[in-house]
């Protein structure tokens, strides 16, 4: 009987309701000292590692959220016998409690922003395209051309990272007073201008929503994929095995599917 890991709680005590995990196997609180670690016992190896075993992964720490701060452990995240998990909790009991602490009553929301980067930067090339850049020096040639044209990409390039920056920056500039911390990506595809996670404090989960549709309203004219509350999955600094994936293996096919999007016709939501 091998030791399935859902979550680091903030408490010792026995959970407060009855959950069920993966193979409708009943959930428990492992503690030590003044935390625990939040389990179900699995007959035999993990097999069947599917979407949804990830998704009901998913469901468990969202579940224990509403009682408690979870610090979401990486899904298919077994340990052996009980004695491991709590060497496990031993080893990084400083790092959980200092991560507890920060993280407590507060929750993650996901904003991913679509623009026109394929169009946009088809639009930039025209205008270096035109062989405007001097190469002094050389006459006509193969060498000459393929400098002009390298120019011309890094021109092209670096235009349409200035126009990102600033976009993401007015964008981050409105979402950013409602939350404690964030992390931003910036173009991560052509399409894909900005895929950003925000911290914030339980309490403020509606001034964060309206926030947004503000955002919404004044860039009208982008795509937006928002998403949370979560688990703070993003700002927790567990690493290697114990790190939490995405929130859900749906929601990675979804932002597949957003970064290839032709450019944006209205909003998504």
């Amino acid at each position: 009987m091998n030791i399935y890991i859902y979550g680091i709680i903030d408490s010792s005590d026995e959970l407060g309701e009855s959950i069920h995990g993966l193979d409708g196997s009943e959930i428990y609180n492992i503690p030590y000292r003044d935390i625990g670690v939040a389990v179900s016992d699995l007959d035999g190896k993990m097999r069947d590692i599917t979407q949804g075993r990830a998704v009901e992964h998913g469901r468990v720490v969202e579940r224990l959220m509403t009682n408690c701060t979870v610090l979401p452990v990486k899904f298919c995240t077994v340990l052996a016998i009980r004695e491991d998990v709590l060497s496990m909790m031993k080893d990084n009991y400083g790092d959980f409690k200092r991560d507890l602490e920060r993280l407590r009553n507060k929750v993650e929301f996901g904003v991913k922003v679509i623009w026109s980067g394929e169009a946009i930067r088809e639009r930039v090339a025209v205008t270096h395209s035109g062989g405007n850049a001097t190469v002094n020096g050389l006459a006509d040639s193969p060498a000459k051309r393929f400098l002009t044209k390298a120019y011309s990409s890094y021109k092209t390039d670096r235009e349409l990272e200035e126009k990102a920056e600033r976009y993401v920056a007015a964008l981050d500039h409105l979402l950013s007073q409602v939350a404690v911390e964030k992390k931003l990506e910036r173009l991560k595809t052509d399409n894909l201008l900005l895929n950003a996670v925000y911290l914030v404090d339980r309490n403020r989960q509606n001034d964060f929503k309206e926030a947004f549709e503000n955002t919404k309203r004044i860039y009208g004219n982008l795509k937006y994929l928002f998403s949370g509350p979560w688990p703070p999955y993003s700002f927790v600094s567990l690493s290697g095995r114990l790190h939490p994936l995405r929130h859900s293996a749906s929601e990675e096919v979804l932002e597949t599917a957003l970064q290839h999007e032709p450019g944006p016709q209205g909003d998504l939501i």
